[in-house]
């Protein structure tokens, strides 16, 4: 019973730790910088989502991406296709602006260098 509190605390302690770091990814899309590149490409508040985890990690496997989707909601059940149908929205809005977003197949996705820096020169000049 012991073992299990204390797992229990430690899962609590990791749940608060990524509601935080989520919270502080959310802020920075929020910045007056990134709302360029979301105003151009009309992206909704889980695209943004996506994108922000896009650009601070190298690779965001799917799993990520799905925690990110429905960290705030742990009573609802997640659907996989949602990540293949949200990414590909994303996708067609944002190859008019010269992003790309590439499968990794096994591994996730990932943002192509050129389009990473395509979205930072985008939020250059809005800043």
């Amino acid at each position: 019973m012991g073992s299990e509190m204390s797992e229990l605390f430690a899962l609590r302690r990791e749940v608060e730790a990524l509601r935080d770091a989520l919270e502080a990814m959310r802020g920075a899309l929020a910045s007056d910088a990134g709302v360029k590149i979301i105003e151009l490409a009309k992206l909704t508040y889980s695209e943004r989502m996506l994108l922000g985890l896009l650009m601070r990690r190298h690779r965001a496997t799917k799993d990520q991406m799905m925690t990110m989707l429905y960290a705030d909601r742990p009573d609802e059940e997640p659907d996989s296709k949602i990540l293949d149908v949200m990414i590909c929205k994303m996708r067609k809005k944002l190859s008019p602006h010269g992003v790309e977003i590439r499968t990794i197949h096994g591994a996730g996705y990932e943002l192509p260098p050129t389009s990473r820096e395509k979205i930072k020169a985008l939020m250059a000049e809005a800043a």
